[in-house]
């Protein structure tokens, strides 16, 4: 298993292209809400609802040391915490209104995934427990459709990890799913009657080789189009001889059966070394992209499908 974590991370440092994608519209998200002193918007992820869209943006309480993204230097209080800050923008992306209702309820839930199931808005984070070792399980948010307030649901890990994160939900019929894993493909199928976990195809723990070594990191939710679903996924490298840790992007579509991924080029949005891909969008048969930079910032972006999919992929 260690041979397993080992052979991950030297992946890392292959060499590995990504184009620098030029969006044709950037919007700083930061400019709409009201965040308090020694916290950084960063993270978004947004989810269209009526004529416009919903978005929300992790504020978080640190900022990256010289010795890399591992070693936070808190700037606030003494321990990683996160604030949600909610708002509005109609169809051309200006801004509407902030919901500060919504804003306390999902204190510490960390990089919401906003999507729909059914008739409810939904997202999915995760949520870090303030114990000794610390505790990070999935939360499941419900948002009420008139934005007055919402409600929580822990997930239990399947695998009974003490740390949890990066799920990618998608919705197919009236079914919840997870993606666990991209590679190797791992789908979880949820009842949220029960708040009850199934795989959705035989599985062995044997396939787990760490809590959290995959080697795709974080994603979007899942986006339906025709024939599947296309998440916006990200994964680390290294690079050199600078030894920076980099994040680079790919869009990746799922099939209708859920049995088989295709994957698109990679690429970036700017050039900060750090980009966090939280949420995936259409809007005029181009992509709408929320992401964070550097964990200090947050931005929309517009990109057309074209640059950064492929064109046998399913139109928007």
């Amino acid at each position: 298993m260690s041979k397993i974590v080992l052979m991950k991370k030297l992946r890392r440092f292959l060499p590995l292209t990504a184009s620098q994608i030029k969006p044709s519209l950037e919007i700083n998200l930061e400019n709409y809400v009201n965040i308090p002193s020694g916290f950084y918007g960063t993270n978004p992820s947004l989810i269209a609802v009526g004529n416009g869209y919903l978005v929300c943006i992790r504020c978080v309480n640190y900022v990256f040391g010289q010795r890399g993204m591992t070693h936070p230097i808190f700037t606030t209080g003494g321990r990683h915490r996160t604030l949600n800050r909610f708002l509005l923008l109609n169809h051309d992306l200006h801004f509407v209104k902030s919901l500060p209702s919504l804003d306390e309820v999902f204190t510490d839930v960390e990089d919401i995934k906003l999507f729909t199931f059914g008739d409810n808005i939904m997202g999915l984070g995760n949520y870090l427990e303030n114990s000794i070792p610390p505790v990070s399980v999935i939360a499941l948010i419900k948002i009420a459709n008139d934005f007055s307030g919402g409600d929580i649901k822990m997930i239990p890990s399947p695998f009974g990890h003490r740390q949890e994160k990066n799920w990618a939900p998608f919705v197919k019929g009236q079914h919840l799913y997870f993606i666990y894993s991209f590679d190797p493909l791992i789908i979880l199928n949820y009842d949220p009657d029960i708040n009850f976990i199934r795989f959705k195809h035989p599985f062995s723990q044997k396939h787990i080789s760490s809590d959290l070594h995959f080697l795709i990191g974080g994603s979007s939710a899942g986006l339906p189009v025709s024939g599947g679903h296309i998440f916006a996924t990200h994964r680390r490298k290294v690079s050199i001889p600078q030894i920076e840790r980099c994040y680079v992007s790919r869009l990746v579509y799922l099939n209708s059966e859920r049995t088989r991924l295709e994957v698109g080029p990679y690429f970036t949005l700017s050039d900060a070394s750090i980009q966090f891909v939280n949420g995936l969008e259409r809007h005029d048969g181009s992509f709408l992209i929320s992401y964070g930079r550097m964990d200090n910032q947050a931005y929309l972006c517009k990109v057309s499908r074209n640059d950064i999919s492929p064109c046998t992929w399913p139109q928007l």
